[in-house]
């Protein structure tokens, strides 16, 4: 019974230390390479700022956005033509958030008001966006050479400063489940939907905030990636979805909503991006990854049912 409690406390610190393990021995120990590492938080800077967004929704009731990777692209295609307008980085950086906010506002709608699957609005709204995004495309990648823009988004002077904006997204959800009033409010409507609309919680004001904080995450997300390659394509963002989804699963955070911490969720976008860096270094094609990460969701969510029915019994 020790035993199983132990694991069931810290599967996902023991997650992290056996694939940490795996893909070093399998990478013949380059994995630890210092640019490998370096290449897993720039490479996966998108995980954490995605997460932290997808876990306030999915905190709500199991609502996910399965379109934040279109709307990445959409909004990256949209700054990059606004600069090459002559418009400023800065200027393209407050037009991008409003963006994210007006996507996030109507999904919120649709799905609080409407009682609207999530899954069905944000995978319609997936195909529009990305549609919208090739359109402004044109079907090319485009390049952008604004300096403030880059400065802002990337490394200068040696600095990260994508690394600020990481860390407040993250920072911001972990304030607002658990901190901020409205936190509890978001727990209790995915822990029992009819018995926080007795209490009078405001179902559709909690969903709502929770989508437009979700599209702000998402713009900055946009930022932060373009930023740091300096294009945008029309594939750009396809995987994004999943790899979120991914790390708040994997975090422990209940496919039901109610259940779930932003401490989890780090950890698993850390292992997201670990799996990720490993299958790179290790040459998979994007098929393979593809089926991996499938895999490994699929196995998330089945060990969270488990672990949580098992604890309700022992309870």
């Amino acid at each position: 019974m020790k035993i199983r409690g132990f694991l069931q406390k810290n599967y996902l610190l023991l997650s992290l230390i056996s694939i940490t393990i795996f893909f070093w021995i399998m990478s013949e120990g380059r994995l630890f390479y210092y640019g490998n590492i370096l290449n897993l938080f720039q490479q996966n800077m998108y995980v954490f700022i995605l997460a932290s967004g997808m876990f306030i929704c999915i905190l709500t009731g199991g609502n996910t956005d399965l379109s934040c990777g279109s709307a990445v692209c959409l909004i990256g295609a949209i700054a990059f033509r606004m600069m090459e307008n002559g418009y400023g980085g800065f200027v393209s950086f407050i037009v991008m958030l409003a963006v994210g906010t007006a996507i996030g506002a109507v999904h919120g709608y649709l799905i609080g008001k409407f009682r609207l699957p999530s899954i069905i609005v944000t995978l319609a709204s997936m195909s529009i966006l990305r549609g919208i995004a090739n359109l402004i495309l044109g079907g090319y990648t485009l390049s952008v050479s604004d300096e403030t823009y880059l400065r802002l988004f990337s490394v200068s002077d040696g600095f990260p400063f994508y690394f600020v904006f990481v860390l407040l997204c993250v920072s911001a959800a972990v304030y607002i489940s658990e901190f901020a009033p409205i936190g509890r409010h978001i727990y209790a409507l995915g822990g029992n939907r009819k018995a926080a609309r007795i209490s009078g919680i405001n179902e559709v004001r909690i969903i709502v905030f929770a989508y437009i904080f979700m599209g702000i995450l998402t713009a900055i997300s946009a930022a932060v990636v373009t930023g740091r390659m300096g294009i945008v394509g029309p594939s750009l963002g396809e995987t994004y979805a999943m790899d979120a989804i991914a790390a708040c699963f994997i975090g422990g955070t209940s496919a039901g909503g109610g259940k779930g911490k932003m401490s989890g969720v780090i950890m698993g976008a850390l292992l997201t991006g670990i799996i990720n860096q490993g299958m790179s270094i290790l040459g998979l094609s994007a098929n393979y990854q593809n089926v991996i990460k499938g895999i490994i969701l699929v196995m998330a969510v089945l060990s969270g049912y488990l672990l949580n029915r098992e604890g309700e019994k022992q309870q």
